[in-house]
């Protein structure tokens, strides 16, 4: 084959529409070139045009660029081709699956005009004297001269046609642009004169839905992006193209002049440009590079900075993302070379078009590491990994309905592990009502070993490898094999089932089966420590037989609830944690083996494991020789010293932290020697008193840098709580050799030597009013600090990070809460524009809206997912949800909350793979994104004085804490809205909130004596009762299914329920159990007529 004439080129553009009638349009273009020549685009795509957003691309605008025209004439085919047959596209290295070429061809229009300056391009080719001709044949500013023939196209818009104006003489050369006909960067006699050009803007104009441009060119392997005519800035947004007050001053290096663009535009064009020089250097390796036009030189009137500024200059115009590239190293190489260079370049494009897609697919792993102990005792592990695919239509993958291929392999490429397996998925869509929008799709899978086979040395690397729809996706797992003790998680990593927690009051016991009772704190201080070992010696007895009082507490969410209030109705409340570690060995014990209990301040998103001293947040700290754990802590805290984020228990007396240090704690109690039993399964208990509501001063607020104490400035454990709700975590602490078997970066989800119990309760009214219908909890999200995709192929380049790269995300799955729910997150330390500019760079429904400055509101579905960026210090949060007035009492609704590592922890790799027969080798990406921590949110309807009485409590502590807070911190601001919003449930409830004080015991509810308990029902007046006389005597209330007659001759009441009556009001009517049913209140329910 050769380089195609022009009229090669319009012929195979006709012919492609002839083959693939309803897929290629063919647009006969409305100028005729100087030379009288009808030139032709196509419209690529089954979308009708203007109806989905379009990728436009054009090509031979300077004549001697020959190969320019080849490479898309042959990517318009190979689209076609391979939509038609199913199949992906190959080039070199570098291949497309048969799902992203779906994609390309079902989610948007491909406009390609390949052959712009046809004139030109045939006199270029009409001898070797003419072969480095680059402008067009018009000869109207010639005067007669050939060498004055001719109009640059790419210096012909109207973009700072006026160069001489615009730009500051000392710019002012041959490559910015020339008003001299005989220059090859002649602009013309005026913006947009040449029939090219008008051409090229034909198709700007009548595709309205334009939102990337490329302007393919040759030659110095570059992509290049806007702007061309100075360097960019997003601070001053006027200063930019269209303001006179800046001629003169533009195309210089350093100066004080910069184009205006927004930080997000220009963050986009960057991934966009990455995405293109990295599927062009998976062909083959040739490594281009992504910068700005200007870093070339200055230009003035260029097709791409012309495509980008239409939207600006008009804002009912598309925005346009706008591209030069560059390709090659000569303008017409030789045949055999510009194959190649169509190959680099076709994959470029493509890459180019799924990244402005957002076209993704990778694995986020729950549960990466399997241990043979657990897998002895359970072999079935749900939610242990996600497949997710990105930017797809559901109904173009098959879903509902097809789901990825799952195999476990012991390398990337090799064989099956036959042992493991998957059980059918489920899918979570993020519009489930539209299967045919772009959108992320998430098919979660479960985990099956058959036996243990598949551990056959002590630590092995197996990969889980995802195949569907010819995209490929593979995940690292672990398999260890070690004499270790470990605690089983259960089906749901954060509500293990080896970790118990439960509350008591002084004289109980933890159930039937104990025999150990509760002494009173109040006359004994050492009764908590005296009844934590007693029980675990109590557990102990049974030896490798489970201990039935352990057995028997309760894991339901709700009756495991702890208490943070000291007391509940004038008694004492305490808390506590057992934890049963379980040990395998034949002839090995586990000796000096010890449990570490801490909390986290509140529901905390990332509970990943580090102990290193340098690190800046580290959740599991403890003494040099492992024997203690001490606070865990923030250094990026705002304020003086580090922020307390974690704090151990003990089931022996606290050291007084104000005479000594933490590393001087004692806790024998929870240090054991785990005798190896053979094949039965060795058990041990340990527990602690969680004396996190009690009043003893023990930490400061701020803890000075380096320091365990002793501490000044103490407060009390309760002060430095951050939510109602607090997270848990058990840790196991053997290590016999000297690297820790707890791995950098595990988690209580991937990790058997870490048990996390982490819930929260939060409780609706019903049927109640908005405001106490609303509930909240507090959670503190931990950002990564630091982000960069690795891509294999071009790691020599050092190739720059997609900007979007640099977040990890928050993802809410919304289970069975209704789906009008209100939801949102409110965060100080973020912004809300940024968090929705980076959920919109993903395709897919917007979810994502903004409430004011630091809000985010969720829309209600199956899944959400919430960009969290990344910062060097974790951030404080407050998630809120607006049940609808719908809900019943006794339902219940869970929301379940994870956080993602983001795309920095995704690289593309090559793996093996058949076609036609021949083993090569495919791209895949390889993924080592993770769940770094998660918890759930229970929402329970309720009504009447148990929850007001449970509000009131809550309210007390809260604002009992927010005095400890110190102005500045991040989390003072969500305490008080947290408070504010728990106040309006409260005043719904019919309790003024500003009655309730601040208090870390139970105040109880304003106006009513302690104990007097009251019943409460909801309904409306359905009649208003008179005796013979005419007197007020009582009404009856209509609830759902039942009638209730309440007697009363009060004036104010009989004014009350005939306004209800006569409005359809909802009324709330408590009355006093005790006293024959005396009215004690009524609530009326404004705006639930």
């Amino acid at each position: 084959m050769a380089y195609m004439n022009v009229d090669e080129v319009e012929s195979a553009l006709i012919a492609l529409n002839a083959a693939h009638p309803s897929l290629c349009e063919l647009i006969t273009l409305p100028n005729l070139t100087i030379e009288g020549r009808t030139s032709h685009a196509v419209r690529l795509g089954v979308q009708a045009a203007n109806t989905v957003d379009a990728y436009y691309i054009t090509g031979g605008v300077h004549a001697r660029e020959w190969g320019s025209c080849e490479i898309l004439v042959n990517l318009a085919t190979d689209l076609c081709d391979a939509y038609t047959g199913g199949t992906g596209v190959g080039y070199g290295g570098k291949y497309f699956s048969a799902a992203e070429v779906k994609a390309l061809m079902e989610q948007i229009n491909i406009l390609i005009f390949p052959c712009v300056n046809p004139d030109g391009r045939n006199f270029s080719q009409s001898g070797v004297a003419n072969a480095m001709w680059r402008k067009n044949r018009d000869a109207a500013d010639s005067g007669g001269d050939p060498a004055k023939i001719g109009v640059d196209i790419n210096r012909n818009q109207d973009f700072l046609w006026n160069f001489n104006t615009a730009f500051a003489p000392s710019a002012i050369n041959f490559a910015l642009a020339s008003s001299d006909p005989s220059v090859e960067t002649y602009h013309g006699h005026g913006a947009g004169t040449e029939p090219e050009t008008q051409n090229i803007n034909y198709i700007h104009g009548t595709y309205t839905r334009i939102k990337w441009y490329v302007d393919v060119h040759s030659f110095s392997q570059d992509i290049l992006y806007i702007w061309g005519d100075d360097e960019s800035q997003f601070t001053d947004p006027n200063m930019n193209f269209l303001n006179p007050a800046y001629n003169g001053q533009r195309g210089l290096v350093g100066d004080a002049y910069r184009e205006a663009i927004s930080e997000g535009d220009l963050s986009a064009m960057q991934n966009l440009a990455n995405a293109f020089t990295s599927s062009l250097a998976e062909v083959r390796g040739t490594l281009y590079q992504a910068k700005p036009g200007f870093s070339l030189y200055p230009t003035s009137g260029t097709n791409d900075d012309y495509a980008y500024s239409r939207h600006i200059s008009d804002s009912s115009k598309s925005k346009s993302f706008a591209f030069t590239v560059e390709w090659g190293t000569t303008f017409q190489p030789p045949w055999t070379e510009m194959e190649n260079i169509i190959k680099d370049v076709d994959a470029g494009l493509i890459g180019l078009g799924l990244e402005a897609l957002g076209v993704d697919s990778f694995i986020v792993t729950n549960r990466d590491t399997f241990s043979s102990y657990e897998v002895a005792t359970t072999l079935t592990y749900p939610d242990s990994f996600y497949v997710i695919y990105d930017g797809f239509a559901p109904s173009s993958l098959g879903v509902p309905g097809a789901s990825p291929t799952i195999q476990f392999l012991d390398s990337i490429g090799g064989g099956p592990i036959a042992s493991i397996s998957v059980a059918a998925p489920s899918v979570e869509l993020e519009n489930p009502g539209a299967l045919n929008t772009p959108q992320r799709i998430t098919f979660t899978f479960e985990v099956d070993f058959a036996d243990g086979s598949a551990f056959t040395t002590e630590t092995r690397d197996i990969y889980v490898h995802a195949s569907f729809a010819g995209m490929q996706d593979v995940a690292m797992m672990h398999l260890i094999q070690q004499p270790n003790p470990y605690l089983v998680d259960g089906p749901v990593s954060w509500l293990s089932t080896d970790l118990r927690v439960f509350q008591l009051q002084p004289g109980q016991k933890v159930n039937s089966s104990s025999s150990v009772v509760l002494g009173n704190p109040d006359t004994d201080s050492m009764a908590p420590y005296t009844y934590i070992q007693g029980l675990l010696a109590e557990m102990r007895g049974y030896g490798n037989n489970p201990a039935p009082s352990f057995e028997n507490i309760s894991q339901d969410e709700q009756a495991s609830q702890l208490e943070l209030s000291r007391t509940v109705g004038g008694v004492r409340v305490l808390n506590f944690a057992v934890a049963k570690a379980r040990y395998r060995a034949k002839n090995v014990n586990a000796t000096g083996v010890r449990v570490f209990f801490r909390t986290f301040n509140t529901m905390v998103s990332d509970l990943s494991y580090t102990t290193n001293p340098g690190a800046d947040v580290q959740n599991y700290r403890r003494t040099s020789d492992g024997a203690t754990p001490l606070l865990g802590i923030n250094s990026f805290f705002s304020g003086v010293g580090n922020q307390i984020v974690s704090i151990p228990y003990f089931a022996e007396k606290r050291i007084d932290t104000s005479a000594f240090s933490m590393a001087t704690q004692p806790d024998t109690t929870n240090q054991r020697d785990l005798k190896h039993a053979g094949n039965i399964e060795a058990l041990e208990y340990f527990g602690c008193w969680l004396d996190f509501n009690q009043a003893d001063a023990q930490f400061p607020v701020n803890v000075p840098t380096g320091s365990d104490g002793p501490f000044a400035g103490r407060v009390a454990i309760p002060e430095l709580i951050r939510g109602i709700h607090t997270c848990m975590v058990a840790e196991v602490r053997y290590q016999p050799g000297a690297i820790d078997p707890i791995s950098n970066g595990a988690t209580p989800a991937s990790s058997d030597r870490l048990a996390q119990r982490n819930l929260s309760i939060v409780e609706s009214d019903n049927p109640g009013s908005t405001a106490t219908h609303t509930v909240q909890h507090s959670l503190l999200l931990k950002p990564s600090k630091r982000a960069f995709n690795r891509f294999a192929i071009a790691a020599a380049a050092a190739e720059p990070a997609k900007a979007t790269s640099y977040y990890d995300e928050l993802v809410i799955r919304w289970n069975d809460i209704p789906r009008d729910t209100l939801a949102n997150v409110y965060c100080p330390d973020w912004n809300a524009d940024e968090i929705i500019a980076l959920a919109a760079a993903r395709p897919g429904p917007q979810q994502l809206s903004k409430v004011d400055g630091n809000t985010v509101a969720c829309a209600v579905s199956d899944i959400t997912y919430i960009p969290v960026p990344a910062r060097q210090q974790p951030l404080p949060a407050l998630l809120t949800l607006q049940l609808p007035l719908s809900v019943r009492e006794g339902e219940q609704f869970r929301v379940d909350v994870e956080q993602h590592s983001g795309p920095a922890f995704q690289r593309t790799i090559a793996v093996p793979r058949q076609v036609e027969g021949r083993r090569s080798l495919q791209v895949a990406s390889f993924s080592e994104r993770k769940v770094l921590g998660a918890f759930r949110v229970t929402v329970v309807v309720k009504a009447g004085t148990a929850l007001l009485e449970k509000a009131v409590r809550n309210l007390a502590v809260l604002r009992y804490i927010l005095q400890a807070i110190p102005p500045a911190d991040s989390w003072h601001r969500v305490f008080v809205r947290y408070i504010a919003q728990l106040g309006d449930q409260i005043k719904g409830l019919g309790i003024d909130p500003g009655l309730i004080p601040p208090s870390l015991d139970d105040p109880g509810i304003p106006g009513r004596t302690p104990g007097e308990e009251r019943e409460c029902f909801t309904g409306k007046v359905s009649e208003v009762i008179f005796n013979c006389f005419g007197d007020f005597e009582g009404f009856v209330l209509e609830t759902c299914g039942e009638s209730h007659r309440f007697k009363s001759t009060e004036k104010g009441i009989k004014e009350i329920v005939l306004r209800a009556c006569k409005e359809r009001l909802l009324i709330t009517v408590c009355v006093a159990i005790k006293h024959d049913g005396t009215i004690q209140g009524i609530i009326v329910r404004c705006g639930c007529a």
